[in-house]
């Protein structure tokens, strides 16, 4: 888990210390990304297929064409109405519900996004065919929308924008109108495409950039970059769930609070830096435990660690405990800048029990805390084990269990 979480991390750095614009990541931070914009803008996409949906539906029930002067352009758009812009807004829906997988949910959205394009352009051409005027800036609007609020995937959005602008130009210049209106139109038209085009590409360059710092900050402050084990903001987090969800499943959780036996001294009698060293080499030993889903492993503060074990039965944590302590003991630490390298134990508390209403996560850490203290003022290098709360704690040393809770 550490060593995925620092992969994750450079790869993020990377990301973050590029200095082009940044438009594309690797597959799996753009998988992840492409997620987060998915969720975030849902609202966003719907209402874009939704107001067209709506005015144009106004138009057609109203009778507009009518008051226009071209009497089948209310039919066209009523025919439109149902044809195209209806159901881009339910494939919209369908393909922001979070229930598809991200191609399909894709595929669906472009189709969308090309059904409401197509309808405005069409409407437009009609329009310019029958002799009324259809303003072309209303297809260039929804191109502008399109590009700087609903997130798209950048690569067709631009191929879109393009292909639809250069669409409204001939249909512009193919409907006879006079020169200078066409002109006009072709500058607007023109202009409004190259926005957004560039309000697309400038968009998605700092909505990346902000993600991946996000990103940064969210692995820092879950994981420790001394130990890589999590944080305590992390382990604030997660424990509550993991105490929840026992609970609910009627399944025994253990909480075990670590303390590496003279951690203070050690600093003082070397230094800090030295200090680091023992507890990268306690980390590393605990690295081999608390690997499935729902476990972790924490530093809380200074020299003390945490490891909650889901699921695990107390004989299976007493025997996870007696392994530590012998490799913690093992450990053979580099010489320090003088004296004699110290040897390493561990004061251990833990607490395994299956939850019920009463059972509160800060009650249990405060219980795991307190065993782990009196096991090191019983002489530390020890795990003492409460198996509920109530029970009398059984202790287990380097010489085997001394004493077991009923």
């Amino acid at each position: 888990m550490a060593t995925q979480t620092r992969r994750l991390e450079d790869r993020l750095r990377l990301e973050l210390e590029k200095t082009l614009p940044q438009l594309d990541f690797d597959p799996q931070l753009n998988l992840r990304y492409r997620e987060m914009i998915r969720a975030d803008r849902r609202l966003v996409r719907s209402l874009y297929y939704l107001v067209p949906a709506v005015l144009f539906g106004l138009v057609a029930y109203a009778g507009l064409g009518h008051q226009s002067g071209v009497a089948d352009l209310s039919a066209l758009v009523g025919r439109m109405e149902v044809g195209l812009f209806l159901p881009a807004l339910l494939f919209a829906v369908v393909a922001n519900s979070g229930r598809l997988q991200q191609a399909a949910s894709s595929s669906l959205q472009h189709t969308a996004t090309a059904a409401l394009w197509s309808g405005i352009l069409a409407l437009q051409c009609f329009a310019q065919v029958r002799g009324a005027y259809f303003p072309p800036e209303v297809l260039s609007a929804a191109l502008l929308g399109g590009a700087l609020v609903c997130g798209f995937r950048l690569r067709p959005m631009l191929i879109g924008i393009a292909l639809f602008t250069a669409l409204d130009l001939l249909c512009i210049w193919g409907g006879g109108p006079s020169t200078e209106r066409a002109l006009l139109d072709t500058l607007t038209v023109a202009t409004l495409g190259c926005c957004a085009m560039g309000g697309a590409s400038l968009v998605e360059a700092s909505r990346r950039r902000l993600w991946i710092a996000g990103q940064v900050a969210d692995v820092a402050a879950r994981n420790d970059p001394l130990t890589g084990l999590a944080t305590r903001a992390e382990f604030n987090l997660r424990f509550p769930l993991v105490v929840a969800q026992a609970r609910r499943e009627q399944k025994p959780v253990t909480l075990m609070v670590l303390s590496i036996d003279g951690f203070r001294a050690i600093n003082e009698k070397f230094d800090h830096l030295y200090g680091d060293l023992v507890l990268r080499a306690v980390a590393a030993q605990l690295q081999q435990y608390g690997r499935r889903p729902m476990d972790l492993r924490a530093r809380f503060s200074g020299g003390k660690l945490a490891v909650v074990w889901y699921n695990a039965v107390p004989e299976m944590v007493a025997e996870f405990a007696q392994e530590l302590l012998k490799g913690v003991r093992a450990v053979e630490l580099e010489r320090p800048p003088y004296g004699v390298a110290p040897r390493l134990s561990l004061s251990i508390g833990a607490l395994c029990l299956v939850p019920d209403e009463r059972s509160s996560p800060s009650e249990l850490v405060r219980s795991a805390d307190s065993l782990m203290y009196r096991a090191r003022n019983d002489g530390g290098d020890r795990l003492l084990l409460q198996r509920k709360a109530g029970d009398a704690p059984g202790e287990v040393t380097a010489l085997g269990v001394v004493a077991t809770s009923p």
